[in-house]
């Protein structure tokens, strides 16, 4: 059997379900998101020029 470090107190709170600095500051931008990625480049830019871009940040969907 593998020797389990211990986990501190930080690592506790992502594990469980915390919500880190990282996905605070994108739900957090304003930006528009969709809960899917179909949804996503459906409604991502309609210049033919450019392929539509979407990112999953935090179970999000973000069109650029």
């Amino acid at each position: 059997m593998k020797k389990l470090n211990k986990i501190s107190r930080e690592n506790l709170k992502s594990i469980k379900g915390g919500i880190t600095p990282e996905c605070a500051s994108w739900w957090g931008s304003g930006r528009p998101y969709y809960t899917t990625e179909a949804a996503c480049i459906q409604a991502s830019t309609a210049d033919p020029d450019f392929e539509p871009f979407c990112v999953n940040k935090c179970g999000r969907w973000y069109a650029f």
